[in-house]
């Protein structure tokens, strides 16, 4: 399993919202596009806590510290997955597979969730 974000996904204000996946990186095509390989899209469900949130925010030392403590806070509790039927992807442009395993993984998420287009950057200030 590749989490192609290569980053736990964040809320855009730190106070507020759904968490969204940093941009994806083009290597994920690379490796999709090689010869005799199936990509298997999966939205996983979930979103850590608002201290996750707040704290991606103000530090990002004290963002990966907590990702031990979300991690605990998580086990054992129900995860949502939704899986993609496999596909082959040939020739196409490395930027056009990305997005187009974007937009399919993000097709998956339930109505209210997010959405392909949400890409998270951290911003230059704290939005709360």
């Amino acid at each position: 399993i590749i989490f192609p974000a290569g980053e736990v996904a964040t809320s855009q204000r730190a106070l507020t919202g759904l968490a969204v996946d940093f941009a994806w990186h083009p290597f994920i095509a690379r490796l999709a596009q090689r010869a005799g390989v199936q990509t298997l899209a999966m939205y996983v469900g979930g979103q850590n806590s608002r201290l996750f949130q707040v704290a991606s925010h103000l530090s990002y030392p004290l963002r990966v510290a907590l990702i031990f403590h979300e991690t605990r806070r998580a086990l054992r509790r129900e995860v949502s997955v939704r899986i993609a039927e496999p596909l082959c992807l040939t020739a196409a442009d490395k930027v056009d597979v990305v997005a187009k395993l974007r937009a399919l993984t993000y097709d998956m998420a339930p109505a209210q969730g997010p959405k392909a287009a949400d890409v998270f950057e951290f911003p230059p200030r704290i939005i709360l």
